[in-house]
């Protein structure tokens, strides 16, 4: 199914790029996504705190002036956690996080986007993106209207009396038991109609293992009772690349200790070497240019 989205979506920035021909950057959408994790306290600590999202299509990077909100239970505003978000994450991307800096110290992986602590526990809703194809600015739309938004989640059973407009019911259980997290088991590309508008979180979310990932494919491990993993190592430069080997040896190797009137023959000699092959390489395609071009005439 998520092809079937990714056609709609190419189609969609088609469309728009008939109208917005000169406004490239723009052509980027965020619309076709939902939220999939939602947590609020890990292992004793109520800081840990992290909202996935996941992409269901390409092009679904341009998350810049979206927003992430909590209310509570009544279905009132609790407070924007991010507002706006400041950036953008892959155009081909799968699922990204916003996070807690508990969150990340407690997962050892970076979140996306950082927000301080604010999603209820036990009941209350949380919600994510921005009204129009394109996010406009933050102050220019009303945060506590869900309808608002991209995608809202809604749990805590009969705690939750407020409204969501994305779905009938909330989910069971609160946001997360302190273990596990609540966690989309099934996905909106799976519904015949709009993922957006046709999600039940009663039956669509589930408690689980949480596995937060981000935008660099990083998955998160939290394991109650087990002590926090490492931060993943910054990747170490690649060494750049040395010199073509000459037997076995760098060029530089089997040059060194020769004097240097013969170390710039030879350098010249392989600059020659490579230049004649270009030229041999070119003479080659113009003539079969050539012949090609006799042959379809006669």
């Amino acid at each position: 199914m998520r092809f079937v989205w990714t056609i709609l979506a190419a189609a969609a920035l088609v469309a728009v790029a008939g109208g917005h021909a000169s406004v490239q950057p723009a052509l980027a959408l965020h619309h076709i996504s939902e939220i999939t994790e939602v947590m609020s306290g890990f292992d004793g600590d109520p800081n840990v705190q992290f909202v996935e999202i996941e992409q269901l299509a390409i092009y679904q990077d341009a998350v810049t002036n979206t927003r992430l909100t909590a209310f509570n239970a009544d279905g009132s505003l609790a407070g924007v956690l991010l507002d706006p978000i400041g950036g953008n994450v892959s155009i081909f991307g799968d699922k990204w996080i916003m996070g807690t800096t508990a969150f990340e110290a407690a997962s050892g992986i970076s979140a996306d986007f950082t927000f301080p602590p604010g999603i209820l526990p036990a009941a209350g809703m949380v919600c994510w993106g921005a009204p129009d194809v394109f996010a406009p600015l933050p102050g220019t739309w009303d945060a506590s209207d869900p309808n608002n938004y991209v995608d809202c989640v809604s749990y805590g059973g009969a705690g939750f009396t407020g409204t969501n407009p994305m779905s009938p019911d909330p989910a069971s259980s609160g946001a997360g038991d302190d273990t596990l997290s609540l966690t989309r088991s099934t996905s909106s590309t799976a519904k015949s109609t709009s993922p957006w508008r046709n999600s039940d979180d009663s039956t669509d979310f589930k408690l689980a293992v949480p596995s937060p990932t981000n935008d660099a494919g990083e998955v998160g491990s939290l394991i109650a009772g087990q002590p926090p993993p490492s931060p993943s190592p910054s990747p170490s430069p690649s060494p750049a690349p040395g010199p073509l080997p000459v037997g076995g040896v760098s060029l530089d190797e089997g040059l060194r200790g020769l004097p240097s009137a013969s170390t710039n023959w030879i350098a010249a000699w392989l600059v020659a070497s490579v230049l004649g092959a270009l030229l041999v390489t070119a003479s080659m395609v113009a003539g079969a240019v050539v012949v090609a071009r006799r042959s379809s005439g006669g």
